[in-house]
């Protein structure tokens, strides 16, 4: 089984399946690629088979690309976007997966890590353990949102909004609560249609 530039081991019975989609380099080529249709993101290395009927073909591996190598993926059957991360002009080395589109744009990027077990390596079910990393962009501006300070930190991007604001003041939403702020500031940013027009 393939393992990453990291270390980890790559299990592609995992995803969801292979699907169709446009690969864009770093460099600005494009190609059309089948990679895994997972909603995670991708960090280190990106599977691609450059035909679909390798895929099923038995004994066939995927080529492993960098994530530094890719500037961004648009999947064909899902219309799924992902893009490298590049915050203040530094590469995060992840490609994440956008979860809204609008005003602000909400990225993910999930990272799932098996846990090696309990007490003298005893596990009683499989787990693991998950960490989100979440980016937004407004005007091609991209922030990475952090942990430590979320609140101060989310309080000065939506300031521009009293009810994301004081929902914020409230402590009532958090980190894991990202889709929901951002949904919220891109719907009063939005102008509602008038029905009588």
């Amino acid at each position: 089984m393939p393992s990453s530039a990291s270390g980890e081991t790559i299990n592609f019975k995992q995803t969801l399946g292979f699907g169709q989609a446009e690969l864009t380099t770093a460099g600005g080529e494009k190609s059309l690629v089948y990679i895994p249709l997972s909603s995670l993101g991708f960090g280190s290395v990106v599977p691609v088979f450059r035909r679909e009927e390798d895929i099923d073909s038995p004994g066939a591996q995927p080529l492993l690309i960098s994530v530094d190598n890719v500037q961004m993926i648009r999947a064909h059957a899902t219309g799924q976007y992902l893009e490298h991360m590049v915050v203040k002009g530094r590469r995060r080395h992840q490609l994440a997966v956008r979860v809204l589109d609008g005003p602000v744009e909400l990225f993910s990027y999930t990272q799932v890590q098996p846990n090696t077990g309990g007490p003298l390596g005893f596990q009683a079910a499989p787990q693991a353990s998950v960490k989100c990393q979440w980016y937004i962009r407004r005007q091609g501006q991209l922030v990475e949102v952090v942990h430590g300070g979320f609140t101060k930190q989310m309080a000065a991007y939506f300031h521009d909004d009293p009810v994301v604001v004081e929902a914020l003041a409230s402590r009532s939403v958090g980190y894991d609560d990202m889709k929901m702020l951002v949904q919220m500031y891109n719907q009063h940013q939005t102008p509602v249609a008038d029905p009588t027009k």
